[in-house]
């Protein structure tokens, strides 16, 4: 899986925040997904026009749990000047990333993920499990109107999407 390593500054999202208590997220993030498109025009200073991200931290610890805890479903913005009701801030502080692309079912994601963390070891980089790890999910893809369609996800549905592992 072919990479680049670019420096984000500090980075600001405005969307929602789902978190499943009983780690139903194969459904509660679509019912997100779909809320975030239709309310994002709701949404100032975007940055990227409608290129939907998720956001997320594998590791955590309990004392971090509260605010870190769950996947974010946001779009990035130049600024947060205000947020709309219902939806949260996130801003993440400066940082690298691996950065690589990903064209194929949405059900391989975690099976690449594994793969990509495992290559950039190999590779001598560190993942940095408890930073944000950022899904990007271009206005090219379909993987979002399927979801807007059906309100699931289907595993062999493909996804097209950029992966950025903190390291």
């Amino acid at each position: 899986m072919k990479y680049t390593i670019v420096e984000e500054s500090d980075l600001k999202f405005v969307g929602f925040r789902v978190f499943s208590k009983e780690g139903n997220y194969a459904v509660d993030i679509p019912k997100t997904v779909v809320t975030l498109a239709k309310r994002i025009d709701e949404i100032q200073n975007k940055k990227n026009g409608s290129v939907q991200c998720g956001l997320f931290v594998p590791d955590l610890e309990d004392e971090e749990a509260d605010e870190k805890s769950g996947y974010y479903v946001a779009v990035e913005v130049e600024k947060v000047e205000s947020v709309p009701e219902g939806m949260v801030s996130l801003s993440i502080p400066k940082q690298n990333y691996a950065v690589s692309s990903y064209t194929g079912p949405v059900e391989n994601l975690m099976d690449v993920y594994e793969n990509y963390n495992e290559q950039l070891l190999n590779d001598g980089l560190v993942r940095i499990p408890k930073s944000w790890h950022i899904e990007k999910y271009g206005e090219e893809s379909t993987f979002f109107d399927e979801i807007k369609r059906t309100h699931t996800i289907n595993g062999s549905q493909p996804i097209e999407v950029k992966l950025c592992v903190p390291v």
